[in-house]
């Protein structure tokens, strides 16, 4: 019963591979392959799986990824559901005063979206889940692991013509437990996203974008002490632990597509930026005897209004080379810039990052290699139509 639409359609391997960061003394990168296949009946089916690989000075652990996704389309209802989840092997990052080692971790996404076609107007209702767990590990000074019991998503788009509006709503239950499982901070964040979405076909500049607006709130309150910590000689008494993180932010997306002869340019050239936006920190604790006995709250809050970030993507490619009557290959190079601001108005002097040490008036080689080398990708496809 099933066989019968698997004999006609469409087709396709694909594969992909480049660089994210490329650095001195390192650089991470990912690759990607996948299938995808269209039945002439609607039915479709693909799936993806890859792998990032992360062998930079602070950090060092490679990540695998999977995800497969089925459905049908007809021309007035659509149903498409995903399954996909990620796992990685030991994991470090360390940068000065804030570390992080784990032993692994693995989480799963389940997600489901819907569409029904009435009168040239489109809907689409949309659902996510996603849960995720880490085995022992330490944050620097203290023992303990991630936890990711749920993350959820509701989401509904409209489109109608070349103009679209959406929004979703997502909530995050982020834990932080000792190496036996008991609590030890326990997280919450919710958020929402609200966008509109325009295209204008042309037979050889076609152009869409997207403009938005989301909003994030986030708390976690905690506490450390030498029985969750399971060894004596932890330094406190008590550590109590209570912060709290909220923004507002806008973004843009614009995509224009050229096609002259059997090649395609596309460039995308996006931004996001916080435009209000504050964090703060409150620590309450006291040292045992050995270590001074002192007991003391410190207070932290920053402002993060004015944090951003800017990219321009470029690709160059052959979309359809047709090597026989049904056989098509798919051939592109794709180069990333991304250009952040207002970091550094959010860290203090000591934490502003490495000095300029490079000397002598040329050019840092170093940096234009990072420049060159970061954020490049090769990628092709096979289709059998």
């Amino acid at each position: 019963m099933v066989i019968a639409p698997l004999c006609g359609g469409d087709f396709s391997l694909s594969a992909a591979g480049g660089s994210l960061l490329v650095m001195p003394g390192g650089m991470s990168g990912y690759g990607l392959g996948g299938f995808a296949y269209t039945g002439e009946t609607g039915l479709f089916l693909n799936a993806d799986a890859g792998e990032v690989f992360l062998n930079l000075p602070e950090v060092h652990g490679d990540i695998t990824t999977a995800a497969g996704r089925f459905g049908l389309h007809t021309q007035n209802f659509g149903a498409a559901f995903t399954v996909g989840g990620f796992s990685h092997a030991a994991f470090t990052a360390d940068f000065g005063q804030a570390a992080f080692n784990s032993e692994g971790g693995s989480g799963v996404l389940f997600d489901t979206a819907l569409s029904f076609r009435i009168r040239g107007l489109t809907l689409e209702p949309s659902a996510s889940y996603a849960t995720g767990s880490w085995g022992k590990g330490d944050f620097y000074w203290f023992f303990g692991k991630p936890n990711l019991p749920a993350w959820r998503r509701l989401g509904l788009t409209g489109a109608l013509g070349a103009h679209g509006l959406g929004f979703s709503l997502f909530s995050l239950d982020a834990d932080i437990l000792d190496n036996d499982g008991v609590g030890l901070f326990k997280g919450a964040s919710r958020g929402a996203v609200l966008y509109y979405r325009f295209s204008g076909k042309s037979q050889h500049f076609p152009v869409n974008g997207v403009l938005g607006y989301c909003y994030a709130a986030a708390e976690m309150d905690g506490e450390l002490t030498a029985s969750n910590q399971g060894y004596s000689l932890f330094p406190y008494r008590f550590y109590n632990l209570d912060a709290s993180f909220s923004a507002h932010a806008g973004f843009a997306l614009v995509n224009l597509e050229y096609r002259f002869f059997i090649f395609r340019i596309n460039a995308a050239l996006g931004a996001i930026h916080v435009f209000q936006g504050t964090g703060s920190v409150d620590i309450h604790y006291r040292e045992k005897s050995l270590f001074g006995g002192n007991e003391k709250t410190d207070s932290l809050g920053k402002d993060v209004g004015g944090l951003g970030a800017a990219f321009l993507s470029a690709d160059f490619g052959i979309p359809s080379l047709r090597l026989g009557a049904k056989t098509s290959l798919a051939l592109g190079i794709k180069k990333t810039l991304a250009l952040p601001w207002g970091y550094r108005n959010i860290l203090s002097a000591d934490e502003s990052g490495p000095s300029d040490t490079h000397s002598g008036g040329g050019p840092d080689t170093d940096l234009i290699r990072t420049i060159l080398l970061s954020g490049l990708s090769l990628y092709a496809s096979l289709a059998i139509h």
